[in-house]
């Protein structure tokens, strides 16, 4: 069936920064309303870092299915993505956890850091073979040159935050017990590093998925490489 591409350019609101972003959701679907109408399945490619801009169009994008596609029995989010910040990924979680209609995440090669966090946001977790699952402690970036006493105990306190985050998200996605978390959290050594079966025995996914699925809605949200 003939398609057509569109870019639909939004300014989306990212109510954790307060902040706003321009962003540019590209979309493919066929002309005829009527397989628009029926359709009963749509996917979202996130192969992008973790941040407001991307988080902020991959909600865009679970609303707009939500919103106007009331057949869809399933969306499938395919991620491959190193990460990024950690607020955003959080987002991302919720975002895909709190979806009406149900999402599949799946692993397209690489999930890692805070992209884990919108990965375990669906109920139905699989990935592609050959795909990895990276999993490390959080770590924050200073913002000044010097730190006085004040920033290091900031500091502390945003770590501790998202070490809670992380905590709350694996222990509901995996079978890592409460210590082994605390240990992966807690040192860069202990990282965890996951092919699909370690996966799948950890509780991560529970299959491997055989291709990437045919539909006629797709979402694609990337990194713009465009200069300013």
């Amino acid at each position: 069936m003939k398609k057509y591409q569109r870019v639909l350019q939004v300014t989306a609101l990212f109510l954790i920064t307060g902040t706003t972003a321009q962003a540019e959701l590209k979309n493919t679907m066929p002309q005829d309303e009527k397989v628009l109408e029926n359709a009963t399945e749509a996917k979202i490619y996130f192969t992008a870092g973790v941040n407001t801009k991307s988080v902020s169009e991959l909600i865009q994008a679970i609303d707009s299915l939500n919103t106007n596609y009331k057949k869809l029995e399933n969306i499938y989010l395919y991620i491959s993505s190193y990460g990024g910040d950690m607020d955003s990924g959080y987002a991302g979680y919720w975002a895909v956890k709190s979806s009406h209609i149900p999402i599949t995440t799946v692993n397209l090669s690489t999930v890692m850091s805070s992209a884990t966090m919108i990965f375990c946001g669906a109920k139905d977790r699989q990935s592609r073979r050959g795909g990895r699952f990276i999993m490390h402690p959080p770590s924050i970036t200073p913002q000044q040159g010097a730190f006085q006493p004040d920033h290091f105990m900031t500091a502390g306190r945003d770590l501790k935050g998202y070490i809670e985050q992380f905590t709350e998200v694996y222990k509901e996605c995996s079978r890592y017990s409460d210590a082994e978390i605390s240990t992966l959290l807690s040192s860069e050594n202990d990282r965890k590093f996951l092919l699909p079966d370690e996966a799948k025995e950890k509780g991560i996914i529970s299959d491997v998925a055989a291709q990437i699925i045919t539909a006629p809605i797709a979402y694609y949200i990337t990194d713009d490489d465009k200069s300013d």
